[in-house]
């Protein structure tokens, strides 16, 4: 009996996405715990004005890229199932 490799090499593509995903959002979480801490920790300095306006700006740029991380890993990885789908069909897997 011979395998279907595209089939297998197909099912493992959609397993390896679904894996990562679930691993980029475990990370997400912790992450997420991280910049909630440092949010808890800079809003009372922020509004006793303890910290410049550049300080204050540069947390809130970097909470801004934090909550972008998600999507934006996502999106690769998206990237990634289409460029390894077009290899595959490049190479007659």
């Amino acid at each position: 009996m011979q395998r279907d490799t595209d089939s297998d090499g197909g099912a493992f593509d959609l397993f390896m996405v679904v894996c990562f995903l679930i691993f980029a959002a475990f990370v997400f979480g912790i992450v997420a715990m991280f910049f909630n801490g440092m949010a808890a920790a800079a809003s009372p300095m922020i509004a006793h004005g303890m910290v410049s306006q550049q300080t204050a700006d540069t947390w809130t740029f970097i909470r801004g890229i934090a909550a972008g991380m998600l999507g934006l890993t996502m999106l690769g990885t998206l990237i990634w199932a289409v460029v390894r789908a077009r290899e595959r069909q490049e190479l007659g897997e």
